[in-house]
């Protein structure tokens, strides 16, 4: 006599197939995830293909959606985080808690089901289980987190903008008077940012035929293999024969990287370094000068405020008090840093980078976090400072985390006009 054969429907059967399937969505997932996380940080410093730019999108994504996991281990130090086995691990770790979290969703909201009623059956009184609009309701909040850390991911950094600001000037040349700026800060190039994005924000800058160039800081993401492309892929604007000229200073990540190496890279693409040190615009040649002109505006720098040594005093030396003053800072902290150390210091207009408006804003909270001692002050914008107002960019790349939610990448461009 042969055995009966097993059922279809025989729960052990099921479990069986289901449990086969979740391996298979762990290994797919895992795969996937591991080989554009190694992708995007091989592909950093170099990739702006399709493919490249895909890598970094979703490389974000998978640590976005596994973001304590994969913010745990960088904190931790977890080694060769630029490889292939630990993606693979922290992938496999991820999806796995992504998965098993899935599946105990499921079975709650299953055992609240109200269960089905024979048809032959009298009617019951309303069943204590999940209905109809309360099942719905629970699914539209379970989807909300991936939805957003999609959007979050995908979306939103790639969304390049361009902010525009006009500020009157105390003391400016009729010249100068409409004189325009084109800011980039933060470009970040590196694991979360692909080369094609930061050729996007160039060609916008381009776009914009200004009469400078602003370079704020943190062009790389860390390691220092990103240094010379990271700087490289700024060159058009300095030899953009439009412009008068293109002024940087350095971030911190540029002192992460290696603050030498990214020194002698903008050396070597010719952008004018000012960091502790000015420079003026002769209003009547319009051309940068190391001389003080008759008539002109003085454009300082500050070095780095949390990886170097701020110098005012220095950045301002022997500028005649009648004379305008811009200075770039990559952290606009240092407006407070100059207000408390030589309060008599007068600065027409800091321009600064560092924050990336917090990458994040929420309904009701606003921006949770931003790395500022002064709260969300000099989070994103055109802000007072003690001594003048302070423009903070958005910046076109990402830090701290690979998301942006509300806070879409931009280039600045800032006209100057003549006070009335």
């Amino acid at each position: 006599m042969s055995a009966p054969k097993t059922s279809r429907a025989d729960p052990g059967s099921r479990a069986r197939r289901t449990r086969l399937l979740l391996i298979a969505l762990w290994l797919i997932l895992t795969g996937l995830s591991t080989a554009c996380v190694a992708r995007a940080w091989a592909a950093g410093p170099h990739g702006a293909s399709i493919v490249d730019t895909a890598s970094h999108r979703l490389s974000n994504l998978t640590i976005d959606l596994q973001l304590p996991l994969w913010k745990g281990a960088w904190l931790l130090g977890v080694p060769s985080m630029r490889g292939v086995i630990s993606p693979l691990i922290l992938s496999g770790l991820g999806w796995a808690a992504c998965i098993y979290a899935g599946v105990r969703a499921a079975s709650w909201i299953r055992a609240r089901r109200p269960a089905k009623q024979p048809a032959s059956a009298a009617p019951a009184a309303e069943p204590r289980g999940l209905g109809r609009r309360a099942f719905l309701g629970r699914a539209s909040v379970a989807a909300v987190l991936p939805a957003t850390a999609g959007v979050a991911a995908l979306s939103t950094p790639w969304a390049l903008t361009t902010k525009r600001y006009r500020v009157p000037i105390r003391d400016l040349p009729p010249e100068l008077d409409g004189l325009r700026i084109a800011q980039l800060a933060d470009t970040h190039l590196g694991a979360w940012i692909p080369r094609s994005h930061i050729d996007r924000a160039v060609q916008i800058a381009l776009d914009l035929k200004p009469d400078l160039y602003f370079l704020t800081g943190d062009y790389i993401h860390i390691f220092p293999d990103y240094v010379t492309p990271g700087l490289e892929a700024l060159r058009p604007l300095v030899e953009d024969r439009r412009a008068i000229g293109t002024l940087a200073v350095r971030g911190n990540h540029d002192h992460y990287g290696n603050g030498h190496l990214t020194l002698a890279a903008l050396h070597a693409i010719g952008a004018r370094v000012i960091e502790n040190d000015r420079l003026f615009l002769d209003a009547a040649r319009r051309t940068l000068t190391d001389r003080i002109p008759d008539r002109g505006l003085c454009i300082a720098g500050l070095a780095d405020l949390w990886q170097d040594r701020i110098d005012p005093a220095a950045a301002l030396r022997d500028v005649p008090g009648a004379m305008p003053r811009i200075m770039l800072a990559h952290n606009p902290d240092c407006a407070e840093v100059v207000a408390r150390d030589r309060p008599d210091s007068r600065i027409d207009l800091m321009v600064s980078g560092h924050m990336h408006g917090g990458q994040v804003w929420l309904p009701i909270i606003g921006t949770p976090w931003v790395p500022s001692s002064y709260g969300t002050k000099y989070a994103y914008g055109l802000v007072r400072g003690p001594l003048g107002p302070v423009i903070i960019s958005a910046g076109v790349g990402m830090s701290g985390v690979p998301m942006r939610l509300m806070v879409p990448p931009e280039v600045v461009e800032i006209t100057l006009t003549r006070e009335a």
